[in-house]
């Protein structure tokens, strides 16, 4: 089976792919949402983790070093920010001190800097592992309840069970070299392993180990951006996707020229998605020149939900 080339997956602790501000998360492996709702901006950078320590995994979104973080996987406002890292810093999530709670990493090249609670402030603990052009993948490997990095070199990935420097300690073959990869705890067992991803189908493999997958579904549209985690507390993970909007402001670039009408108000679009593009298309330049997001949150329309 050919890889997917153009879509990449979350790997649980790493950004979602895409843009977008509509999530569907699936509690099975089957075909159906259980759960539809929106956050943000469909330009945001967006994370899942379990922030709060209750065991279900939410989004926050991450605008330069400034991090919005939601509790529950429902539309609305965040319910608190934080600053972290830089501009321009590659994040990480995971729980880095089994304290039950999901926190941030920041990695530039192969230097991690590694943040034990969910406040503004300096790192906790800094590794180097791998190369800089590595790419890593963030889960719990030996069921010790501490998230750690693995590296992925084509279809090898280098395992590290603790976050230390130092080399792998151990690898394991698995997919082909174009397959996107997901980590979940797919069975309920306390550890996290892979899934690769082959248009709309996910091969699950229960063991970090080179084999055959254990469990193979469908799920979503070959344009959704996959991702990872546990949507219901019940300690397995499963599937979530990211969907692209529906509707697409009618130019290919930024605007350059005259600004918009400002006459535009909510009444103008039919559905929330229509406006949050239109308010997301505009805003870099012009502002909210038209007045759409009345709690300066970056979410318009809200009453269109």
């Amino acid at each position: 089976m050919a890889g997917l080339g153009a879509l990449p997956a979350a790997a649980q602790g790493d950004p979602v792919g895409g843009n977008g501000s509509t999530y569907y998360l699936n509690d099975e492996f089957s075909g159906s949402a259980n759960t539809m709702f929106e956050y943000g901006s469909i330009t945001d950078q967006v994370y899942f983790g379990d922030w709060d320590g209750d065991g279900s995994d939410t989004a926050m979104v991450q605008r330069g070093n400034q991090f919005f973080v939601r509790n529950s996987n429902s539309s609305g406002a965040a319910d608190y920010s934080l600053s972290y890292g830089d501009p321009g810093d590659v994040v990480l999530v995971g729980d880095w001190d089994g304290d039950g709670v999901d926190t941030l990493t920041v990695r530039r090249g192969f230097t991690f800097y590694v943040k034990n609670s969910m406040e503004s402030g300096v790192a906790d603990t800094v590794i180097n592992y791998g190369n800089p052009g590595d790419t890593v993948l963030v889960g719990d490997w030996n069921g010790d309840a501490i998230d750690t990095f693995t590296v992925r070199r084509d279809t090898t990935f280098y395992v590290k069970d603790s976050i230390t420097s130092g080399v792998a300690d151990y690898t394991f073959m698995y997919g082909n070299p174009g397959d996107s990869v997901l980590v979940g705890d797919w069975d309920g067992n306390l550890t996290d392993t892979l899934a690769v991803r082959r248009g709309i189908t996910y091969f699950l493999r229960n063991s970090t180990t080179s084999g055959v997958a254990d469990v193979e579904f469908g799920y979503g549209n070959p344009d959704d951006f996959a991702f990872t985690g546990d949507w219901n507390a019940d300690s397995r993970d499963t599937i979530g996707v990211r969907r692209p909007p529906v509707y697409a402001p009618p130019a290919p670039t930024r605007p350059t020229g005259p600004a918009p009408a400002a006459d535009v108000d909510c009444g103008d679009f039919s559905t929330h998605a229509q406006a949050q593009a239109w308010f997301a298309y505009y805003y870099p330049q012009y502002g909210d020149i038209a007045g759409l997001d009345a709690d300066d949150d970056m979410t318009a329309c809200e009453g269109l939900r």
